[in-house]
């Protein structure tokens, strides 16, 4: 899978199939991801987009995850998710996770 932090270049990397997508970012030094709460899913500042998959592949979105996206400080998109909540999916394909700028510019 690839991160592609705000700013910067794009970061491949490998993960095993059901790590938290969030401490793979933090693992390989993936900035950008603010992740004030810890990963708990309560704050919304690891908002990435995700694209090169089905969005099947990484489950439905909870009702407190969509909550946070639409509070979110970069406007949501129809690919938005929150990285604490993913899952290495079983056949990632050409996952792409690109890291939502605005968050991290407006925490830094």
């Amino acid at each position: 899978m690839t991160f592609v932090p705000p700013g910067g270049a794009p970061i491949t990397v490998s993960a095993p199939t059901g790590a938290n997508l969030l401490r793979v970012a933090m693992a390989y030094g993936v900035s950008g991801l603010v992740a004030e709460c810890g990963g708990d899913a309560v704050c919304g500042t690891c908002h990435v987009f995700v694209s090169g998959i089905e969005p099947q592949q990484l489950g439905a979105t909870s009702e407190a995850e969509d909550e946070l996206l639409d509070d979110a400080a970069e406007p949501r998109r129809a690919n938005s998710r929150l990285a604490c909540q993913l899952a290495v999916p079983a056949a990632p394909g050409p996952l792409v996770v690109t890291v939502a700028a605005e968050q991290w510019r407006t925490l830094r």
